[in-house]
């Protein structure tokens, strides 16, 4: 890089609408962090970084703006069995049983959203 050239600074602004970004795409961190040309490294900083600054627990985040998730409902030949099929948009699929635990089910999504 040229001495004289300023690097562009992340900001928190750039790097919310990044994290928009990839959840609207569906991509994991490293996605991101190939399609931005921001270090992984960098990336963890900045999203420890809002969430502390959001005084939010990574539940609370989660449900704000990354929240929604567009879901295709399909009918499923078996209604009797009360299960429901989960696909995120990266394509990682779950399977639930009709008698599940919100929350474990809120941080299994959670965890699939940052890593598939």
């Amino acid at each position: 890089m040229d001495p004289k050239q300023k690097r562009e600074r992340n900001t928190p602004e750039k790097m919310r609408e990044l994290f928009e970004r990839r959840t609207k795409e569906g991509w994991s961190l490293r996605q991101l962090a190939s399609e931005s040309g921001i270090s992984m490294t960098t990336l963890n900083y900045w999203r420890g970084k809002l969430k502390r600054e959001a005084g939010s627990t990574i539940k609370k985040v989660e449900a704000s703006s990354e929240s929604f998730i567009p879901i295709d409902l399909q009918p499923i030949s078996d209604v009797t069995s009360g299960h429901f099929e989960v696909v995120m948009p990266s394509g990682c699929r779950v399977f639930v049983p009709h008698q599940f635990n919100p929350d474990s089910l809120a941080q299994l999504l959670g965890v699939l959203r940052s890593s598939c």
